[in-house]
């Protein structure tokens, strides 16, 4: 199933040199807590690491790998798939995409290493990337590394990057982006789990609840016993994320629409749609929809229901615009009211970053009516998105729940 955060793949064993069999010996037996038997999964990652390690002459660094559960004992599982919190979004058909990430917090800053590209052209470059994670070094609380063969840094043209790392691909050449964000003063693991969250986003997938994040999560200790969060997301790369290697896909690309209605679309409350808003196709996830186009520009605005906590919807939508999640208390600090009838919503504006090429913005808002979450959201282009942002908002005050 697509969109688990192991980083175990069918990937070929890499050969072993003559003499490091003791050492790998040694380290398996630390991966699987210095028990013979131990986890199939457990042995497997450390399996799958430690040989991606071993192919140079430099020595195998020690880490230690969680357990994962194991479902029972006939074969390992490859792909798991995540809860859900809410109907999933995921498109229909296979997945075409894939993003391998790493967070390594450290004191004051968390890094975030992020390589994404066609699903089938990034499978050779994992025990690579793997291999690179795992022999990261800091000093004065910057990472350094050697860069694996073929391997070239660039210089980055994004503001606030740390750095750009040109990775060849079979499909041509993708980025390994690295950037540092501020890390949270408590609770790093689910600052963690936020993030992972937004690269969820961006790979149409569904968000992880705590507990599945719990269970599934797959961090690996470097020399100096800094822990790292792996992720290995397969999935379909939307409008908030480049595909890299290949160009962009507009988001959920693989997923069947239906015709623009004819007729104003039937929802279960009374609405007014301002002039000048086009119907525009469905989905399964868009109960009603709207376009404008001004130019070049345009937004999109849709009506929706789905599940999932405040603070994991509103760190999904930021992760669209690839803004970093950000904690429960901050977005509400954020978030006004808006009045809905009888209903109330809570109201946010989202901008991408000054550094995007493009700029998006996102006006959304989240009602919550007899124990269902209606979401009404404006997305598209900055310009366009704040002229229409004063119809937009009259568009939700219309709104009357019976």
């Amino acid at each position: 199933m697509p969109g688990w955060s192991n980083p175990l793949l069918d990937v070929p064993p890499l050969g072993m040199p003559p003499g490091r069999q003791a050492r790998a010996e040694r380290g398996q037996r630390l991966l699987c807590g210095g028990r013979g038997g131990g986890s199939l999964v457990s042995l497997a990652l450390g399996l799958t690491l430690l040989l991606a390690g071993c192919d140079s002459g430099e020595p195998v660094r020690r880490y230690t790998a969680e357990r994962l559960p194991l479902a029972g004992k006939a074969k390992i599982p490859q792909r798991a798939a995540p809860a859900t919190a809410g109907p999933s979004r995921r498109p229909l058909g296979n997945p075409t995409d894939r993003m391998l990430g790493a967070i390594i917090p450290r004191a004051d800053q968390t890094w975030f290493f992020k390589l994404q590209g066609p699903l089938t052209a990034t499978t050779d470059v994992l025990p690579v990337f793997l291999n690179f994670m795992t022999r990261l070094s800091f000093e004065n609380d910057q990472p350094g590394w050697k860069l694996p063969e073929g391997w070239e840094q660039v210089e980055s043209p994004v503001a606030g990057r740390f750095a750009t790392i040109r990775v060849p691909l079979e499909s041509g050449p993708a980025e390994l982006t690295v950037t540092a964000l501020k890390s949270p003063a408590s609770d790093v693991e689910e600052y963690v789990r936020m993030n992972v969250n937004r690269w969820r986003g961006q790979m149409s997938l569904p968000e992880q609840t705590p507990e599945d994040f719990a269970e599934r999560k797959v961090t690996v200790k470097l020399e100096d016993g800094s822990p790292v969060w792996l992720v290995n997301l397969e999935g379909w790369l939307g409008s908030g994320g480049s595909r890299g290697a290949g160009g962009a896909r507009g988001p959920m690309a693989d997923r069947p629409a239906t015709a623009a209605p004819e007729s104003p679309p039937q929802l279960p409350f009374e609405y007014t749609v301002p002039k000048g808003w086009n119907p525009t196709e469905l989905n399964q996830f868009r109960l009603a929809a709207w376009r404008v186009a001004q130019g070049e520009q345009q937004v999109l605005i849709t009506v929706s229901v789905a599940g999932g906590d405040l603070a994991g919807n509103l760190n999904r939508w930021r992760g669209q615009l690839q803004l970093p999640a950000a904690a429960e208390a901050e977005l509400k600090s954020e978030l006004e009211t808006l009045q809905m009838g009888s209903a109330e919503g809570v109201y946010t504006r989202l901008h991408a970053p000054a550094t995007a090429e493009k700029p998006q913005s996102i006006l959304g808002v989240i009602a919550t009516v007899r124990g269902r979450q209606w979401f009404f959201k404006m997305q598209g282009d900055s310009e366009l998105a704040k002229a229409e942002e004063a119809r937009f908002e009259e568009f939700v005050r219309s709104v009357r729940f019976p």
